[in-house]
């Protein structure tokens, strides 16, 4: 019965490690394109008190996954927008830069939710009217997903809100959100090692090894009692070569 149930536990141990995983592994860097839409607060007026106008965004992260829930990001953009009136609105460049840190809860085989919070910097400026420019402190928060297509290529979407803190009274604590998403490339992380001997899947010449058996540098399983059950699995290992083993 014990041998039965040890059997079953190996296989089904085996057949978890089988199930296709796409998401990178190990610490590694990632790379993200981004591009979406920006949507201001209606109280976000400089230097005038007319609104401005929501309009896409684009820009770029660049992060360092150091395990699978815990990372560090740098994320910027710029959107160049206008004032929300009728007619005679000036236009007005908004970019942002900021370092983050990603909080990662849940990690699953293709897609992983984050959260993430950190503090940044500011800029907005009238190009029509002279010495408007306004540079500012943020603090920056939000979430979004990462849905992997295999372990170097994802795709992401994000919410992110950029607060401006206390500064200029026509801004102060205005939440601009900034919705969009982008193609993730994954740079480093481990290689994958289906069969879980430690060897990885593209140095592994036996990539269909027992779990618990021991292998070589190729990956193989070794025998040294020459009696075709591998080691680590093998409960008779002092078996002399020739006879027939269960």
């Amino acid at each position: 019965m014990h041998a039965r149930l040890r059997g079953a536990l190996l296989a089904v141990t085996l057949l978890a490690a089988q199930v296709a995983s796409a998401e990178p592994r190990g610490p590694h860097f990632t790379i993200t394109p981004f591009g979406g839409f920006t949507k201001y607060d209606a109280n976000f007026t400089y230097p005038t008190l007319n609104p401005l106008t929501d309009i896409a965004y684009m820009g770029g992260r660049l992060g360092y996954q150091y395990n699978s829930w815990l990372g560090l990001e740098a994320a910027g953009g710029y959107s160049p927008t206008k004032e929300n009136v009728a007619t005679g609105g000036n236009n007005v460049d908004y970019w942002h830069v900021s370092g983050n840190l990603m909080f990662s809860p849940w990690v699953g085989n293709y897609t992983n939710p984050y959260l993430f919070v950190g503090g940044g910097y500011s800029s907005l400026e009238q190009q029509q009217v002279a010495s408007t420019q306004m540079n500012q402190g943020n603090l920056e928060f939000g979430g979004g997903f990462n849905l992997w297509l295999n372990r170097v290529v994802g795709l992401r979407l994000e919410a992110r809100d950029i607060m401006w803190i206390p500064g200029s009274s026509t801004t102060e604590g205005t939440h601009n959100l900034v919705l969009g998403g982008g193609v993730t490339v994954a740079i480093g992380g481990k290689n994958p090692d289906a069969d879980l001997d430690g060897i990885a899947d593209n140095k592994d010449n036996c990539p269909d090894t027992p779990v618990g058996a021991k292998v070589d540098g190729n990956g193989c399983p070794m025998d040294s009692g020459g009696d075709k059950v591998a080691d680590g699995l093998d409960q008779c290992s002092g078996t002399l070569a020739g006879p027939m083993v269960d």
